[in-house]
C-alpha cells in the first residue's frame, strides 16, 4: 500500500474536534506499515471544517 486515504468527517468544529482527530489517529496507527509513503486527507464528505478543525489538521499534517 503505497499511501493511506483518512476520510474527513462531515464537520469539524471546536466541540468534535479533538475527539475526531483521536479517533482518525487510532484508526492511522492501526493500519499503518512501513511500505505507507503518503498519508492522504479526503476532504470530499467534509462540509463545514471551523479554524480549530484546520489548525488540528495542519498540527497533525505536520507531525506526519
Amino acid at each position: 500500500m503505497d499511501s493511506f486515504v483518512i476520510n474527513l468527517p462531515k464537520t469539524i468544529c471546536a466541540e468534535n474536534a479533538h475527539t475526531v482527530f483521536y479517533n482518525l489517529y487510532r484508526e492511522y496507527q492501526g493500519c499503518f506499515h512501513e511500505d505507507v509513503k503518503t498519508v492522504v486527507f479526503d476532504f470530499t464528505c467534509c462540509k463545514d471544517i471551523s479554524p480549530v478543525g484546520l489548525i488540528y489538521i495542519s498540527m497533525w499534517r505536520d507531525e506526519l
